[in-house]
């Protein structure tokens, strides 16, 4: 559904791989799963004179982080020649979309993305899933992009710009209430992006937006007619996760772990492991 030009897609790229090259210098490519764009690439908006290239690097937590020697997930932002580079444990980044993040399923659809083939067969897991994903709580996912919405109208004064996300963010939320796919959620078609340009360079844009609290009254009644208890996890997600310990440690040879005077084989230790209290 995007249409940029040639000359557009391999800037964006450019950056993306430079991304992803100094975070194999810093992380060590066999522990990167995949990098990927973030913001105005994936719904349309992107302009190469104005707009960076910030990305989303996924790695995979090495053999101690795993046996929690160190628990916390990374998740940390590196400034990259005036762009981001946020990098997240696969944990991390799985709690994202269990949380039915925007920010995080958005990933799932952009165009610009690159998976280290070491780890390809994850992605392959979870790519025929992605609408499954982006439903584990429909409420959820409604009430942060609202939440979003109303970040933005808490500004005095509302500029173009912000004006132009609340729309974009609206039209988000009713194409995922109506069923349409993520990525016609996201990824949003050239007479949409028409429209929402001119809100962009409106000098009153609060007159574009003359819907938005009905609209948001709607998202509201969805909320709650659609609530339900947080799912504790995702069945897919679980059996990634122990798939990708269990490699993790195996190529660990040299990895030993006593207790009290006991020897315990990490492998065994792994295959014991709650993903979730990861």
């Amino acid at each position: 559904m995007l249409n940029y030009s040639k000359e557009v897609n391999e800037k964006i790229y450019t950056s993306l791989f430079y991304h992803y090259y100094m975070m194999c210098d810093k992380y060590g490519e066999d522990n990167i799963f995949g990098i990927f764009t973030v913001g105005s690439m994936n719904y349309g908006s992107y302009n190469p004179d104005t707009s960076d290239v910030d990305t989303k690097l996924v790695i995979i937590p090495s053999a101690d982080e795993i046996l929690a020697l160190k628990p916390s997930p990374i998740s940390t932002s590196n400034d990259i020649k005036n762009e981001k580079c946020n990098v997240q444990d696969i944990r991390a980044f799985f709690k994202g979309l269990m949380n039915q993040s925007p920010n995080s399923l958005e990933v799932l659809v952009t165009p610009f993305y690159y998976i280290n083939p070491k780890w390809a067969y994850i992605w392959d897991y979870i790519i025929p899933n992605v609408d499954e994903i982006a439903h584990i709580n429909e409420a959820r996912f409604i009430s942060s992009v609202l939440g979003q919405i109303k970040q933005f109208l808490t500004n005095t004064t509302l500029t173009p710009k912000q004006a132009y996300h609340c729309e974009r963010l609206a039209i988000v939320c009713k194409r995922y209430i109506e069923g349409q796919s993520l990525k016609d959620c996201i990824q949003l078609d050239e007479p949409t992006q028409e429209w929402l340009n001119k809100i962009k360079f409106n000098k009153n844009p609060i007159d574009c937006l003359i819907d938005l609290d009905e609209e948001m009254k709607l998202f509201e009644d969805f909320i709650q007619k659609n609530k339900k208890p947080e799912p504790m996890t995702y069945p897919l997600f679980t059996e990634i996760l122990r798939i990708v310990f269990l490699e993790t440690l195996s190529k660990k040879e040299d990895y030993n772990v006593t207790v009290t005077g006991v020897h315990i084989d990490p492998l065994e230790l792994a295959r014991g492991i709650n993903p979730r209290s990861l």
